[in-house]
């Protein structure tokens, strides 16, 4: 269950309220977070946050969380980036060896350590161990829809929804739920959780809009409620075709008319 993860002790450490600035961590466990609470927690997201949460994680898994902050040497950390990737992507162990390298960056600008063991500690990832042929097939797994997979697949949701949502079948609710934000994901290229977060303001029928400026916490590791978008660049409007501004009609006055109620005017958030 994704939600239980806030019940966990390392949850309450990591977002709690009741951090001791005051005591000098010792060991490279108790730097990361302060590091974190410190330099990062202010300047990011949530779900950006939740991130370190998992880094903080990891680095206690093999043991690296435990060790004195000033013992910790080069090779030692290599060590751990080389385990660390024999189980996670390129990508992965960028993004964790990043957030390494800054906290021992950070870890010296303040003194606690004479020099810095990350400086050329180099990336190690599950790739690496793959054969030519394994690493070929990962390269032409597909992960976009061809122009006529794409045209099939508006056509069914189109035609689904169109039939369906003329219909008052309680059977179907949690289809058109689905339908209705798989046609938009399609028709916008927007997040899940920019979808899940629209609004009914956010649909402008006269002008053939989508308002993106906000999302919606889908991780579930807070109560549930909305969030800001990724970055600044992600506020924006889309401008969409009159098909999905017909389908989305249709989809107002399917609930409407269904009496559902939803989560603070979101599309799909349902309140039962």
């Amino acid at each position: 269950d994704r939600y239980c993860i806030k019940q966990t002790d390392d949850y309450t450490r990591f977002f709690g309220d009741k951090f001791n600035y005051r005591k000098k961590p010792e060991t490279y466990g108790e730097w990361f977070l302060y590091w974190f609470k410190s330099y990062r927690e202010k300047h990011i997201t949530k779900v950006t946050a939740d991130k370190y949460l998992v880094d903080y994680k990891s680095i206690y898994d093999e043991g690296l969380g435990n060790e004195k902050l000033k013992n910790i040497t080069r090779s030692r950390l290599q060590r751990y980036v080389n385990h660390y990737g024999e189980s996670h992507s390129k990508q992965t162990v960028n993004d964790h060896l990043a957030k390494i390298r800054s906290s021992f960056r950070a870890a010296l600008d303040d003194g606690l350590i004479k020099t810095n063991p990350a400086g050329n500690i180099q990336p190690a990832y599950k790739e690496q161990s793959l054969s030519q042929k394994e690493l070929k097939a990962m390269r032409n797994t597909k992960k976009w829809l061809e122009i006529e997979e794409y045209q099939k697949l508006r056509y069914h949701l189109v035609f689904e929804l169109g039939r369906t949502l003329l219909e008052d079948d309680e059977r179907v609710i949690s289809n058109r739920f689905r339908e209705m934000a798989i046609l938009i994901a399609l028709k916008t290229g927007a997040r899940f959780s920019e979808i899940i977060g629209l609004t009914r303001d956010d649909i402008d029928f006269k002008n053939q809009m989508i308002n993106i400026d906000k999302t919606w916490n889908v991780r579930g590791v807070e109560d549930e409620t909305f969030m800001k978008t990724k970055n600044v660049a992600s506020v924006r409007e889309i401008i969409v075709d009159a098909e999905l501004m017909h389908i989305i009609k249709l989809y107002f006055d399917w609930q409407d008319r269904s009496g559902i109620e939803t989560e603070c005017s979101t599309l799909f958030r349902s309140e039962e």
